[in-house]
């Protein structure tokens, strides 16, 4: 489903996907790196805004995304209000997380 709504720069729209089972291998909802008090999350990206601008160098420079609309991603919630305040409903009537493109750490190959 096409999005009508257009995440502003910088934003990505995500679903999380939640723990599964596949067969006898447990696939964990969160892995937690040990040195820093951060739990990675899955999800689908379901929309991007423009790419965030780079302030580190003179004149703004477009930081490109990595990933598109679709793409399995990990992600962190890097600001303190966390998942509650950033959880809304979608186009289809599901929940989807409002985040930042630097809190996007990887994408899964396909």
């Amino acid at each position: 489903m096409p999005a009508c709504v257009t995440p502003l720069r910088g934003r990505v729209v995500i679903r999380e996907i939640r723990p599964d089972r596949t067969g006898s291998i447990w696939h964990p909802d969160q892995a937690q790196d040990p040195k820093r008090d951060e739990k990675s999350h899955r999800g689908i990206v379901m929309a991007i805004g423009a790419p965030m601008l780079s302030s580190q160098t003179e004149g703004a420079v477009e930081v490109p995304h990595g990933f598109g609309a679709g793409d399995v991603v990990h992600f962190v919630f890097a600001a303190s209000c966390a998942e509650r305040g950033r959880t809304t409903i979608w186009e289809d009537d599901l929940p989807v997380v409002w985040l930042t493109q630097s809190e996007i750490l990887a994408v899964e190959a396909p």
